[in-house]
């Protein structure tokens, strides 16, 4: 009796540690998707302000000439890869042309990066480091300007942040998924910007 109680007891045991730690999971992961929408929230209005301090114009008419045919590289100057410029285009063709729409575009990339960069610091330091990591970064003056800002740094800094958390993943799941995930926005990240790197 006693020897079949100890092997369900031991099972029953690593299933409360298990239960235990999907829970960890879950609020980590809901305490960083709320911080992530609540910066979001907190930067939407100010995303629909003008602003004469930044060239937005010049990411935003490059999207702009593409939808009307001209060809990027070709008969449009651009100084970057054409990732932003076609995701803003696409961007442009879902929700309208104007300013609004791209900087919304940047500030959803930027809510990715901070839940990316969550995850990277709780898998290197710990769900309490990647929490402060979010807070940390979604109080930053800087980053809150840039993050509603039409310009190409912060969104490939994002998608190359994503990469990483991809990898810290798949190292911590051995799930194929996630290591090819992590490629794959890798070579985006410079697709985007490769100077912001």
């Amino acid at each position: 009796m006693s020897e079949g109680t100890v092997p369900g007891g031991a099972r029953g045991g690593k299933g409360v540690q298990t239960n235990r730690a999907e829970l960890h999971d879950l609020v980590f992961w809901a305490l960083v998707g709320l911080i992530a929408m609540a910066f979001v929230v907190w930067q939407w209005a100010p995303a629909h302000e003008f602003a004469w301090e930044y060239d937005e114009g010049v990411d935003a008419m490059k999207a702009r000439l593409v939808l009307d045919g001209y060809s990027l590289h070709r008969e449009v100057w651009s100084e970057h890869p054409p990732l932003f410029t076609l995701l803003l285009a696409g961007a442009f063709t879902l929700f309208g042309q104007s300013v609004f729409v791209g900087r919304a575009l940047v500030l959803a990339l930027s809510g990715l990066g901070l839940m990316a960069i969550g995850c990277t610091g709780r898998h290197v330091a710990g769900p309490l480091a990647g929490l402060l990591a979010v807070l940390l970064l979604a109080v930053l003056p800087q980053f809150q300007q840039l993050s509603r800002l039409i310009l190409i740094g912060l969104p490939s800094i994002s998608v190359a942040l994503m990469a990483l958390a991809a990898a810290f993943t798949y190292r911590s799941t051995w799930k194929l998924g996630w290591l090819t995930l992590s490629g794959m926005l890798f070579s985006m990240s410079p697709s985007t910007c490769p100077s912001a790197l």
